[in-house]
């Protein structure tokens, strides 16, 4: 968490070091959420996430057309509908 809102939503981002295509990327998940969605074992499910932003960040060319992405960014995109 990283700030709550007047209205008692919570700002959350997450930050999962990755390896893609032979290079380290930073995945960042950025959004809102309620605190009632926030489980006793500290997790939010992903459909509970308004506003949600995510981005990559790293340094490097990508190169996806020769390397698929590993199995766990491949995971990730399919859940969020890429």
């Amino acid at each position: 968490m990283i700030e709550v809102l007047p209205n008692g939503l919570l700002v959350i981002e997450a930050k999962r070091e990755v390896e893609l295509t032979n290079q380290r990327q930073t995945m960042v998940l950025h959004g809102i959420v309620r605190s009632a969605d926030i489980s006793p074992a500290n997790l939010v499910l992903s459909t509970a996430i308004t506003q949600l932003e995510v981005s990559l960040k790293g340094k490097g060319v990508i190169t996806e057309g020769t390397h698929p992405p590993n199995s766990v960014l491949r995971i990730f995109l399919r859940i969020v509908g890429f």
